[in-house]
């Protein structure tokens, strides 16, 4: 069983909770860091694929084939590029979204209470949500996002397509339609997991100083990359 989620949807809760209600495996880490990792980078998703490298890849037949088991479960961002989409067409799919506006809050919000790891030098310097913002729209990661989104909405193979509102607001019925659109016994189950998730009270703000300090490695990294550019005459 496959989830295609947009980053900071809540699929990992999703894909936990499920895993847990019904006592489902996780597809085999090996998968992820043998079989999809191989893979290269979607075409068109450059940006996407710096905070998620692994998973924003063009697949091929043995990924369709690790990942598409009806006895585990198994949970990636493929892109929905031509490719992706005709290699799933057939396979049985939850489609997970989120709009790009909320996921970019998810990222910044994310960084500044430490709940995950800036992996992206190119917001190194931003530390407001405005700057964020301004930063994913020029970089062009924004419109990576809704493509994604409008990508698997217009997809014509089987699925069936959640959003993230829907999910947080009433998951006992999210649960419910999955369960039967996969053909699992309906649990009943109304709790979603808290997985990676920046929301939490007990994750207060780090200060600018923190930050900057966490993203000492790069930093450094982006002061190269403008170096360059100046050397060569790129604007920055």
């Amino acid at each position: 069983m496959l989830i295609i989620a947009i980053p900071k949807s809540a699929s990992t809760s999703l894909n936990e909770t499920i895993s847990e209600l019904h006592g489902l495996p996780n597809a085999p880490a090996r998968v992820r860091s043998e079989v999809v990792a191989r893979c290269p980078v979607a075409p068109g998703y450059a940006q996407l694929a710096k905070f998620h490298r692994r998973e924003v890849v063009e697949i091929d037949a043995a990924v369709v084939e690790a990942v598409c088991s009806p006895h585990s479960l198994a949970k990636y961002h493929f892109p929905p590029t031509p490719n992706n989409q005709a290699r799933l067409q057939g396979a049985r799919k939850l489609i997970l979204l989120r709009d790009a506006e909320q996921i970019i809050s998810a990222y910044r919000r994310g960084d500044a209470t430490g709940a995950f790891r800036l992996k992206s030098h190119e917001f190194c310097y931003c530390l407001s949500e405005q700057s964020w913002h301004a930063r994913a729209e020029k970089l062009g990661l924004q419109g990576e996002l809704r493509a994604f989104a409008a990508g698997w909405r217009a997809h014509d193979g089987d699925k069936l397509v959640i959003e993230s509102a829907e999910l947080t607001a009433d998951p006992a019925a999210v649960l419910a339609r999955v369960e039967a659109y996969f053909g699992l016994p309906l649990s009943g189950g109304g709790a979603l997991r808290r997985e990676k998730y920046s929301r939490a009270p007990d994750l207060p703000q780090r200060s600018a100083l923190a930050i900057l300090f966490s993203r000492r490695l790069l930093l450094v990294k982006r002061l190269a990359s403008d170096l360059r550019k100046l050397a060569t005459g790129v604007p920055l």
